[in-house]
C-alpha cells in the first residue's frame, strides 16, 4: 500500500523540470524573432539603397527612341527571330544625332542577336541577359548615351 501511495504522489521535481523545458522554448522563441528582426533590417537597408539607386538612375533618364522591328536568322540557322528594341537615352545625349545613328545600332542588334542560337534566347533570364548584353555595347557604341535597351517585340521561330 505504501507503494501506491508514493505512485499516486505527484513527483516534486517534475514541475520544475516542466517549467525549465517551458523556458527554454520562450527563450528559443525570442532569440528567433530576435535574429529574424535584425535579418529583415538588413533586407530594408538594401531595398533603401536599391530605391536610392533607381531615384539616381531616374534623374539621369532622358527621351526613349523606339526603332523598327526588324527578322534575323538565329546562328543555328533554323530560327528566326523578330526583334524590336528602344533606346533609354541619357538627359545629356542628343536624340536627334542618336536617332540619326539608330541604324548602326540595328546593325550591333543583328549581330549580336544572330550570333545567338535559339536555345541561349529562349527563356527570361537568357533573354534578361542577352538585353544586358546588348544595352552595354550599344552604350559604349554611342559614347555612353544610350543607357538601356528595352525589348519591343521578341518572337523566336
Amino acid at each position: 500500500m505504501a507503494e501506491e501511495a508514493e505512485a499516486a504522489a505527484p513527483k516534486k521535481g517534475g514541475k520544475k523540470k516542466l517549467m525549465m523545458i517551458v523556458a527554454g522554448v520562450v527563450v528559443l522563441a525570442l532569440a528567433g524573432g530576435g535574429f529574424m528582426m535584425m535579418k529583415g533590417g538588413g533586407k530594408a537597408e538594401a531595398a533603401e539603397a536599391e530605391d536610392a539607386k533607381k531615384e539616381a538612375k531616374a534623374e539621369e533618364l532622358g527621351e526613349i527612341i523606339k526603332l523598327d522591328a526588324i527578322t534575323l536568322n538565329l546562328a543555328d540557322g533554323d530560327h528566326y527571330l523578330k526583334v524590336g528594341i528602344a533606346l533609354q537615352l541619357s538627359k545629356k545625349a542628343p536624340a536627334e544625332e542618336v536617332d540619326a545613328q539608330s541604324p548602326r545600332a540595328l546593325d550591333e542588334t543583328i549581330r549580336f542577336l544572330g550570333a545567338h542560337s535559339f536555345e541561349e534566347l529562349n527563356g527570361p533570364k537568357e533573354r534578361e541577359k542577352a538585353r544586358k548584353e546588348l544595352a552595354h555595347k550599344l552604350g559604349e557604341m554611342f559614347e555612353e548615351n544610350v543607357i538601356d535597351v528595352y525589348f519591343t517585340d521578341f518572337v523566336m521561330q
